[in-house]
């Protein structure tokens, strides 16, 4: 092989790990977010008045139904955290701003990669790290978003809504450049009525 072709297959498997590595930080983050909710929710219900004779599971006996559901998200969380141990120590917010940078950066793969595929090239990351890095930092302006546009992306708890934030940080790597674009018109707008 010479230099070149193992330029292509370095720059090819560099392109493969952030993608595969941004898939894995933002699965992690959209679970871990996701089973949080579901536990929170649990945790402020209450047993109705139907749900009041103990239910018994294998060896395992539960007050009521709520207690096993409890229990049973309690485990599948624990069971998906295995993969994600390293989140278990960083505060939520952290989470969440990896989560839509890493959204953000898949979105700009998914975009390299349709370019890729309509023009009929070899993937390689070098070319575009600008543009990768743009996209990835593109999460981290739309999490700002997020706490100036409360109507949209707050649910009724004041929590931001995970999977809305995550999937605009996807739609705005894959867009970045028209996202910056509109958000400067706006912001400059916004500036000169002010």
């Amino acid at each position: 092989m010479n230099r070149d072709n193992i330029k292509k297959a370095l720059n090819q498997l560099l392109f493969y790990l952030i993608c595969l590595s941004a898939f894995y930080v933002g699965v992690g983050g959209l679970g871990n977010e996701e089973y949080s909710n579901r536990l929170s929710s649990l945790s402020n219900l209450k047993p109705d008045g139907s749900d009041t004779v103990a239910v018994k599971d294998g060896l395992v006996e539960y007050a009521n139904m709520l207690e096993m559901k409890r229990d049973e998200i309690v485990e599948q969380h624990n069971k998906f955290m295995r993969f994600y141990l390293w989140m278990e120590d960083l505060p939520d917010i952290i989470i969440l701003l990896l989560t839509c940078c890493s959204f953000s950066l898949l979105g700009s793969y998914i975009l390299i990669t349709r370019s890729f595929a309509l023009k009929k090239r070899p993937v390689q990351a070098s070319g575009h790290l600008a543009m990768i890095f743009s996209s990835f930092l593109t999460g981290l302006v739309i999490m700002g978003l997020s706490y100036l546009l409360p109507m949209v992306l707050i649910n009724e708890g004041g929590k931001i809504r995970p999977f809305t934030l995550m999937f605009l940080s996807l739609f705005g790597g894959m867009y970045s450049n028209a996202f910056y674009e509109k958000l400067s018109k706006y912001v400059g707008h916004m500036f000169k009525m002010g």
